[in-house]
């Protein structure tokens, strides 16, 4: 049985995930941060096969017994929002730089799967895209075995895209356009997204690489990217 740790796992996304994984028998490890619902991310699999963890700091020791002793890490954790307490530098770039640096000191050929989005640009406007710029950066130059998935706007049930338009929607006589009206986005399915690490996972992930997830040919690694 393979191991894989899921951060951010217990989100939208990471929970369909868990649910692909759980299937082909992968020991799932889930830490996590943020108040989470322990017994329903357990319900996804057999007894004993997803862990949730609590945890403070990557720099407990029971880190690296479970770096260690997996085979592959998944990160989907993320902020939408800075703070007072959280802001993009420290949630998002200085994260990944303590754990890549973690998977490093380790084991240098641990396959590291980032979850990045469409447009990351260091040209962006918004300070959290410049920032996950950054953090792909971070990573392409210094972990030997990643892949950064960079997907479109993901949609399903519990979705925070759809959950926020649908009542506009519901209630108006008519639908608004944003921004200029001419923005244009193909929607991609969550499952389709855990479908594809599902995938991903199943061949053996070398060298740095980018995939590029949208619409209907999310399988068909027609977006798969060298870099």
């Amino acid at each position: 049985m393979k191991t894989v740790v899921i951060f951010g796992g217990s989100g939208f996304v990471g929970q369909n995930i868990i649910c692909r994984l759980a299937k082909k028998d992968y020991r799932i490890i889930v830490p996590y941060q943020l108040p989470t619902n322990e017994a329903k991310l357990r319900l996804f699999g057999n007894f004993g096969q997803i862990i949730p963890l609590k945890f403070y700091s990557l720099k407990d020791d029971l880190f690296q017994n479970i770096i260690q002793d997996s085979d592959v890490l998944l990160n989907l954790k993320t902020i939408w929002r800075e703070d007072k307490s959280n802001s993009y530098k420290k949630n998002i770039l200085n994260f990944n730089i303590q754990l890549s640096d973690l998977i490093n000191s380790i084991d240098k050929k641990m396959p590291y799967v980032f979850f990045s989005g469409l447009g990351v640009s260091e040209k962006s406007r918004s300070r959290r895209t410049q920032y996950i710029f950054k953090t792909e950066r971070y990573i392409k130059n210094n972990i030997e075995n990643s892949l950064i998935i960079r997907p479109g706007v993901i949609i399903g049930e519990g979705d925070q895209f759809l959950g926020k338009l649908l009542p506009i929607f519901k209630y108006s006589f008519f639908i608004p356009l944003f921004g200029n009206g001419k923005a244009k986005l193909q929607p991609v399915f969550v499952d389709d997204v855990a479908k594809a690490v599902e995938i991903i996972l199943d061949k053996e992930i070398k060298n740095n690489s980018i995939y590029e997830l949208t619409g209907s040919d999310i399988l068909t690694y027609k977006k798969f990217i060298n870099i």
